[in-house]
């Protein structure tokens, strides 16, 4: 067995379903591209080089007359990966030149931290970007935490869950058996208080009109309801 190394020139998909490529010492482009092995369950295909040539680099072994490859790692996207602690790794993927999507798992604690980029500055540093991480936080209580790249998130710890809007001040918090609302609250729809048999509450514009009819009913006997209080009419109307 004979090997070498060089840097990816070109990749295809070759007939067979495989990847292939070519590397710097056989990159005329007049040599077939050769099959490219991976680690079982992984799969990744690189960038072509850059002007200056820069790419991702390759391991090229010979079996007798057969050619195969190794892929490396690419010198333009080492300075956007996430520091490992010892024992974690990491996959990777995105553009080069900027900030990249990557999978963590820490090598302390093994938790899974997903970093998705959605947005870039013009120095390629992220400026948004969506986050999940499920494991364990500082203390070692198991969390779950989705956060969106707009602030929006749902949190998932201490036995409830907590989804909150871009601000933090509109959220809802589920925990114990309790529902704690938070924010400027819209009901669409019907609302049952009290589950089976519990009573049906009235809107403000129903309960205007008919409050409105039963005055004129009574009008013709000579009676009359006192009207509903202006504040409260009028707040029960825009908000409901």
């Amino acid at each position: 067995m004979r090997a070498d190394y060089g840097t990816v020139t070109f990749s295809e998909w070759q007939g067979e379903g495989f990847l292939g490529v070519q590397i710097d010492p056989l990159g005329d482009g007049g040599v077939p591209a050769m099959q490219t092995a991976h680690s079982y369950g992984f799969l990744a295909r690189p960038h072509d080089p850059g002007a200056d040539g820069v790419g991702c680099t390759v391991e090229r072994r010979r079996y007798g007359s057969e050619h195969f490859c190794w892929l490396g790692d690419d010198p333009r996207s080492v300075g956007w990966l996430p520091r490992l602690e010892k024992g974690g790794s990491a996959q990777y993927g995105g553009s080069t030149g900027r900030s990249l999507t990557w999978r963590e798992i820490d090598g302390e604690t093994g938790s899974v931290i997903d970093y998705v980029p959605v947005a870039w500055g013009a120095d390629g540093v992220a400026t948004k970007a969506h986050k999940i991480e499920a494991g364990v936080d500082g203390s070692g209580a198991p969390v779950v935490q989705i956060v969106h790249a707009d602030g929006m998130q749902i949190l998932l710890f201490e036995g409830g869950v907590v989804v909150a809007d871009a601000t933090g001040g509109g959220y809802v918090e589920v925990r114990g058996g309790t529902v704690t609302l938070n924010g400027s609250t819209k009901v669409v729809g019907g609302l049952d208080v009290g589950g089976t048999g519990g009573l049906p509450v009235a809107r403000a514009p129903e309960l205007i009109v008919w409050a409105t009819e039963v005055n004129a009913a009574l009008a013709g006997l000579g009676l009359t309801l006192p009207p509903l209080a202006p504040t409260v009419a009028s707040t029960m109307a825009k908000t409901l």
